[in-house]
């Protein structure tokens, strides 16, 4: 059978492919886990950085159980120092409260930039508070994930540079998108993400993400994940795109996405762009780990072609997904619970962002 035979060795070569970049990831984390901890030299008046825009005063939301999030701290302090600028003002999260309160506070400060410094559940909390406002919005990335700082082209393999782009970047306007959960005892959540939000196979697999090999391993406890959950079933998904005719269709996942890159160089929607007015609707239907294997390696490789048995694209300003049976719901890379309805919308341009 050719085509099955194909389907393997595009398999294997997508399995190596991740493979290969799990084993990057691992090494640079390593580096940067041994790099050293201790102060460093100020810098000379000479090599302040001039901002194209002023000074400005920092607020930083910080999430302090993040391992570089002391060092993370102190950088900023010395950033802010070489450049002439006055003391950032840390507002930390709590087990009890991922930022809002924090946000709001930074939001109500004299404070031009507010720096959300965390992983990605820290940095969407910091994007629901912030859309709409006029203040800046920056991102540190320290998690995991870091999606939104991916898809803004922030360095998250190097600290320096990714710091650099936070207090000194070019800003720009970039949409968001607000979502409404529908629970299945009929109460309904109102949110704001800034990346993707999905049900099914995504956030079963974030579900299933082991959370003491998440901090030990980083990218490989999500593909550990993965693996377990391939073979769910595909379940029957209502989508209504605009207005448009609603599609019927059995699937194992379906994104919205704001923008479409995640980890490791995967493109979830090539199409997709931050600052479009649009979002990109992604139906995953695979029937087994070939089907699997095939999106990882369109993943890779940025395919853009829209006719595939197993993946389908549609894009449009609002979107609405119904289940009949609760499913499980992830916005941003992290767990939302079960959902029976989901309502998107863009936001266009509502994101003030340095990057």
């Amino acid at each position: 059978m050719p085509f099955e035979m194909v389907v393997i060795v595009l398999l294997v070569i997508a399995i190596a492919l991740a493979v290969v970049a799990l084993f990057y990831a691992r090494s640079v984390g390593r580096r940067i886990a041994s790099a050293p901890d201790g102060p460093e030299p100020a810098a000379e008046a000479s090599d302040a950085v001039e901002l194209p825009q002023g000074a400005h005063r920092i607020a930083v939301i910080l999430n302090p159980s993040k391992n570089k999030a002391a060092s993370a701290k102190r950088r900023l302090v010395e950033a802010c120092a070489s450049a002439g600028l006055e003391p950032p003002v840390f507002f930390e999260t709590t087990p009890d409260d991922a930022g809002y309160q924090m946000t709001r506070d930074a939001l109500e400060g004299d404070f031009d930039t507010i720096i959300a410094a965390g992983g990605d559940g820290t940095v969407r909390v910091a994007v629901e508070v912030m859309t709409g406002h006029d203040k800046v919005m920056s991102v540190l990335p320290l998690g995991t994930g870091n999606l939104l700082a991916r898809n803004l082209d922030i360095d998250v393999d190097d600290d320096e540079e990714a710091l650099s782009q936070a207090v000194f970047g070019t800003e720009r306007k970039v949409d968001s998108a607000r979502v409404r959960l529908t629970r299945a005892d009929g109460t309904v959540e109102e949110k704001v993400f800034a990346v993707i939000a999905g049900v099914g196979f995504d956030a079963e697999m974030m579900e299933a993400t082991d959370s003491e090999l998440k901090a030990r391993l980083g990218a490989v406890a999500y593909a550990e994940a993965g693996f377990r959950q391939m073979a769910g079933h595909r379940k029957t998904v209502r989508i209504t795109i605009d207005d448009a005719e609603e599609m019927v269709v059995k699937t194992r996942s379906v994104m919205v996405a704001n923008c479409g890159k995640l980890q490791g160089g995967l493109v979830l929607a090539p199409d997709a762009v931050i600052d479009d007015g649009l979002l990109d609707v992604v139906v995953m239907s695979p029937r087994s780990v070939f089907g699997w294997g095939w999106i990882a390696l369109r993943g890779m490789l940025k395919h853009r072609s829209k006719k595939d048995p197993i993946i389908d694209y549609y894009q449009g300003r609002r979107v609405t997904l119904r289940v009949d049976e609760a499913i499980a719901a992830q916005l941003d890379g992290d767990t939302d619970g079960e959902v029976v309805r989901m309502d998107v919308e863009v936001l266009p341009g509502a994101l003030e962002v340095r990057c």
